[in-house]
């Protein structure tokens, strides 16, 4: 089975040895220098040819090991391709995130205290943020705390050396005073977990999806849009739904001002 691949090798080799005589002897019997460069140029790509013929039959299993480790770095730069998307994605998330760090409302005394969130809605006790800081930071009960766009969230509720609890106005059974912008109406929010709040009014008060609700404190922040309508025949009131305008989950730093 292998006579071939010899019987290829040995005429490759042939030829290889029959340029080389060649050469050998146009270099000693020729006198001039132009010739013999001729000579050697002109039995190169012979040379060449029977070396490649060699290479190829005396050698099979190369070229396999070659395809195989061109496979393997394909198949690690996919891995790497599949790497960089990756962190392509959590690089672009961290940008998006710093951009919302910018919207954050000026007020005239300047940015208030950005803190980090430690534990966020559904791992901290239900409807509170717990808020870290370092020692002496200067935080105190009562400052209210903004999320992204300065959404208002609620307000410290407890503190310590180093970390606080921010009470969410989406705490269960929470009164809030709010501001229904759009009727300049001053209305009393109730919270009911999640990111939900409630409020209720006269049925001949048209209420729409999408009214903006800003806290009743100064200066002002939005605390959502109301989302739904209810209404029950049997009832003077209707009751008005929204959420807050942001995903707490995804909530990394508030702002604390007083």
């Amino acid at each position: 089975m292998n006579f071939p691949r010899r019987n290829s090798a040995a005429k490759a080799a042939g030829v290889s040895i029959f340029g080389l005589v060649l050469l050998f002897l146009v270099w000693v019997a020729g006198d001039s220098e132009s010739l013999r460069a001729n000579t050697r140029d002109s039995i190169n790509p012979f040379l060449v040819l029977s070396e490649g013929v060699k290479n190829i039959f005396s050698g099979p299993g190369r070229f396999f090991s070659s395809r195989n480790s061109l496979d393997k770095k394909i198949s690690e730069l996919e891995a790497s391709k599949g790497s960089f998307e990756v962190e392509n994605i959590i690089l672009s998330s961290r940008v998006k995130e710093l951009e919302r760090l910018l919207n954050f409302p000026q007020s005239e005394g300047g940015p208030g205290k950005m803190v980090l969130v430690s534990s966020r809605a559904e791992s901290a006790p239900f409807g509170t943020l717990i808020i870290s800081f370092d020692q002496n930071s200067g935080v105190s009960k009562g400052m209210k705390a903004l999320g992204y766009g300065g959404v208002y969230l609620g307000e410290v509720s407890e503190v310590g050396a180093r970390s606080a609890v921010v009470k969410l106005v989406t705490y269960p059974g929470l009164e809030t005073e709010g501001w229904l912008e759009r009727m300049s109406l001053s209305i009393t929010l109730e919270g009911y977990g999640g990111n939900n709040l409630k409020f209720s009014l006269p049925k001949s008060v048209k209420v729409e999806a999408g009214d903006k609700i800003i806290s009743n404190t100064s200066p002002q922040y939005l605390i959502g849009q109301v989302e739904f309508v209810e209404e029950r025949p049997t009832e003077p009131l209707q009751e008005i739904l929204l959420r807050l305008p942001l995903n707490l989950r995804n909530l990394r730093y508030v702002e604390l001002r007083n």
